[in-house]
């Protein structure tokens, strides 16, 4: 600029010079030797100036490895305002720099609308699969990263469930992932699944966030439910109890919601005399020894244990009926009712011989017999 202004100053001067007809003059000579270099020197500088306005300056992210200056795409940043994009996204491990989707995005990163801290939506390169294989509750969970098609899906009872990424033919899985159908039944885009089982833990955003995920154990005594949850050590075992049979000590050993429940009640005595109590009160269990019992009474035929010493209807006799070969000798008392006594024949019933016995059951023995020697 400072040329051009000496160029005009000398061109002026020698429109002085020439009014005055000194045209030949050592001074007009010095002004027109002057206005020619300055017409030169503007013309180079209006040169620079149109080669530098034909200059494009190239916001597509780079080819290479990202993050070549802080605030760059792919850098590490913790607010938009790191940024030179204005947009600081979700990443798999860290949140990073978005890079302009002009010139397309470079593998390993999609263009897709990204809402700044103002609310203001446009579209950046942001990572693929931000929140692939991070620890998840529900669907909402997975929606990082611009990415509400993630679905959380659950890797077995154990392990828990952890965020897929929708994949298919022009958005593949990353290496170590399969891209599978959702379960039969079950609406969906096919998801990244890792192949490996277990595999999946916490990424530093994981970590940062505490994400947590539902587990259980499961066996024949019930289910109990727990969390896995991502702190600084990595994802959690499974808090989940193992499920027991339920036992009397305040806790819900079988995980159904009940406390000491379904437990075989306290029996204390016998007969009449005994009671039945709960065997488990807060926890405790309970023994015969604070049980108040009731008096044993007499022994009767009733088919009860009278006198409670774990017996029914002991010592109640018995009786007797008929004479000779009818006598016959019954208990007194059968189950729980008095007996009647029947001999065994009716008198007369069997015709006496000779054999010593009252076989006539009529008080003799062989009576009215001849020669009748039962000894001999």
């Amino acid at each position: 600029m400072t040329l051009v202004w000496i160029a005009l100053c000398a061109l002026f001067a020698a429109q002085l010079l020439g009014c005055g007809g000194a045209s030949s003059s050592p001074v007009a000579a010095i002004a027109e030797d002057t206005v020619e270099d300055a017409q030169a020197d503007v013309v180079d500088v209006t040169q620079d100036i149109d080669a530098l306005s034909d200059l494009k300056i190239d916001s597509s992210p780079p080819s290479q490895e990202p993050c070549p200056q802080e605030g760059a795409w792919g850098c590490a940043c913790t607010s938009d305002t790191d940024c030179d994009s204005g947009a600081c996204v979700a990443g798999p491990e860290s949140h990073l720099c978005a890079g302009p989707c002009e010139g397309g995005c470079p593998e390993g990163w999609r263009c897709a609308g990204v809402a700044s801290d103002q609310g203001v939506e446009a579209e950046h390169c942001i990572p693929n699969h931000a929140a692939l294989c991070r620890p998840c509750e529900t669907d909402a969970d997975c929606a990082l990263g611009g990415d509400p098609g993630a679905s959380c899906i659950t890797h077995g009872e154990l392990a828990g469930a952890f965020c897929g990424a929708p994949c298919d033919e022009t958005s593949p899985c990353p290496e170590g992932y399969g891209c599978e159908d959702p379960p039969e039944g079950e609406a969906g885009s096919r998801q990244c699944v890792p192949t490996t089982p277990d595999s999946c833990g916490c990424g530093a955003l994981a970590k940062e966030a505490e994400a947590s995920t539902p587990c259980a154990q499961t066996n024949e005594y019930g289910t109990c439910n727990g969390h896995r949850t991502c702190s600084e050590e990595g994802l959690s075992e499974c808090t989940a109890a193992i499920p027991t049979a339920e036992v009397c000590d305040g806790e819900d050993n079988d995980c159904d919601g009940d406390v000491d429940e379904n437990l075989e009640p306290l029996v204390c005595g016998h007969g009449l005399c005994q009671e039945t109590v709960e065997a488990c009160v807060d926890g405790l269990i309970v023994t015969c020894d604070g049980v108040e019992l009731a008096d044993p009474s007499e022994e009767t035929c009733n088919g009860l244990d009278d006198d409670c010493d774990g017996e029914t209807d002991e010592e109640q006799g018995s009786l007797s009926c008929g004479i000779g070969l009818c006598e016959t000798t019954v208990p007194a008392c059968v189950q729980g009712t008095l007996n009647s006594c029947e001999p065994l024949f009716q008198p007369g019933e069997i015709v006496e011989t000779c054999n010593g016995v009252d076989d006539d059951c009529d008080g003799e023995t062989d009576e009215g017999l001849t020669d009748c020697d039962p000894g001999g």
